[in-house]
């Protein structure tokens, strides 16, 4: 899936390899080529978390936010608002996949609270790359398992 960020394209890229990515993490984010790479054997919602945090990252990037990215990232601060926001996304995904303004309103009250940014297109950009993976279900992407996942549920 391809989205824009201040007028940048990035791309999300599943993969099955984790070549592409540092030991132990389930994803990373490619600040030189726009693309964020995760892990497409993740349970449901560990996908999801894993794809927010990486945005949350993207986005910081794109914005020079630098708690949100690079040296001075504060992994914590990302990971436990990637983990609320996927736990309240995860818990609610019909409702927001119909009501954006809900989600922009929750959205701006975590990034508020817990990233400390209050800057209003920054929110409003995170919202609407959120809002459209979850309106075309790519938070559900399972390509080896899609069978499997839907019994387990």
């Amino acid at each position: 899936m391809r989205f824009m960020i201040k007028g940048h394209k990035w791309e999300i890229v599943t993969t099955a390899e984790d070549f592409y990515l540092p030991k132990a993490v389930c994803g990373y984010t490619d600040f030189n080529n726009r693309k964020l790479f995760i892990l497409n054997n993740l349970h449901k919602f560990l996908y999801l978390q894993t794809l927010l945090h990486e945005l949350i990252h993207a986005i910081g990037f794109e914005y020079n936010i630098p708690l949100l990215y690079g040296k001075k990232c504060n992994e914590k601060l990302v990971d436990k608002t990637a983990l609320v926001i996927a736990s309240f996304i995860f818990a609610s995904l019909v409702s927001f996949s119909d009501d954006f303004a809900l989600l922009l309103k929750f959205i701006k009250v975590m990034f508020k609270k817990y990233l400390f940014v209050e800057d209003t297109f920054v929110i409003f950009t995170y919202t609407s790359i959120i809002h459209s993976i979850i309106k075309k279900g790519a938070v559900y992407y399972d390509k080896r398992n899609t069978s499997n996942n839907k019994q387990s549920e």
